[in-house]
């Protein structure tokens, strides 16, 4: 994980960044609903995959997020603006990503000996993409806690 203590960035470096996550998380999460519609078993790349998206959004760019300092402002709301910039050049180029995606299992598939083909049902992009932006919106909402009480006796 990057060590974003004592750093600070400008606007456009931080978007950079969560742009670079949100990317990278994003063409993992296609390769996995690419791979599961082209019929790869559980263990093959899906759960490498599924756990890449998990890393990088989850714990790379919400740790990010959370802890780097803007040089103009680190409030919540001025980070919240440059994710917000960084998602909406991502989704304009979305469709990209997802021929990336289908390079790379393409690949993986013939490395295996697996002819790909997708069955139109279950090629669903438009559903996809609107999974992956929950996921990711929810892993830049601010932290919450879990009340701490005391003990029963």
């Amino acid at each position: 994980m990057t060590d974003v203590l004592g750093m600070a960035f400008t606007r456009d470096g931080f978007k950079n960044k969560i742009q670079g996550y949100l990317t990278g998380a994003l063409r993992e999460f296609l390769s996995v609903k690419l791979g599961e519609a082209v019929g790869l078993a559980k263990g093959q790349y899906l759960s490498h995959w599924t756990n890449e998206v998990n890393r990088l959004l989850d714990i790379e760019m919400s740790s990010f997020f959370d802890m780097a300092e803007l040089k103009t402002s680190s409030k919540y709301e001025a980070k919240l603006k440059a994710y917000e910039e960084a998602k909406k050049h991502i989704v304009q180029h979305q469709h990209t990503a997802l021929q990336r995606a289908m390079t790379h299992v393409k690949s993986v598939c013939e490395k295996l000996g697996i002819v790909p083909k997708i069955h139109r049902s279950k090629y669903q992009p438009d559903e996809w993409y609107v999974e992956f932006w929950k996921q990711a919106d929810a892993a830049i909402r601010p932290p919450s806690t879990i009340p701490i009480v005391d003990d029963e006796e």
